[in-house]
């Protein structure tokens, strides 16, 4: 069976995102995010929508969607002190983010 990750890396100005399968690398693409769209938002949790829909416009381009996705992986987050490593994401984690 294939596998097919999403990856996420969002920064201040910028989201990075790539896709993997098992042989590597499929595409990655930097979405710029001029600050005047940036400063749209009060707070980092309200560009979620919106970071998720440039995202997924993205994956269209490609014929990519949700659907095919075996795991999304990102990175980054203002959550207290953790030591390194994966976490599932959980309610706990979602509410500790917000």
């Amino acid at each position: 069976m294939s596998y097919k990750v999403l990856t996420i890396n969002p920064g201040s100005t910028s989201t990075k995102i790539a896709l993997y399968n098992e042989q590597g690398e499929v595409w990655n693409q930097t979405l710029r995010h001029p600050a005047e769209e940036i400063a749209r938002f009060g707070r980092i949790a309200e560009q979620f929508e919106w970071r998720l829909s440039l995202i997924l416009d993205a994956m269209a381009e490609r014929g990519k969607n949700l659907a095919e996705l075996s795991a999304v992986v990102g990175r980054g987050g203002l959550t207290k002190p953790v030591m390194g490593g994966t976490y599932e994401v959980s309610p706990a984690l979602i509410e500790e983010l917000r």
